[in-house]
């Protein structure tokens, strides 16, 4: 894999992991209809599919999380034990993301 390649493969991970690590409880959506919440509750796991490149193929992301219970007040405690990557349409995972560390700061908005 070239160094451009991987490159953009751990910035768009970092993105995913930094978005997805603590997730606030999902609102209901608003009455408006162009309205899109911006958040979403991944304790049951999640796929994402990105095109990084154009001379690539499609990337799959698979979002295996470390299910724990709520706690007393009801919101979400579990996190992300593992992203797997997988390349066009393999079966076997090109890469395994569960000991990448975060090294950045997370921004408040």
């Amino acid at each position: 894999m070239s160094r451009r390649t991987t490159s953009t493969l751990i910035t768009v991970l970092t993105f995913l992991a930094a978005s997805t690590a603590q997730q606030p409880t999902p609102t209901a959506p608003s009455s408006n209809p162009h309205h899109e919440p911006i958040t979403e509750d991944l304790s049951h796991g999640a796929t994402f599919k990105f095109k990084i490149a154009p001379d690539l193929p499609e990337f799959t992301f698979k979002v295996l999380p470390n299910v724990q219970q709520p706690d007393g007040e009801g919101s979400p405690q579990s996190t992300i034990a593992d992203v797997q990557v997988f390349r066009g349409e393999s079966k076997e995972p090109l890469q395994s993301l569960g000991d990448c560390v975060w090294l950045g700061r997370m921004r408040s908005h």
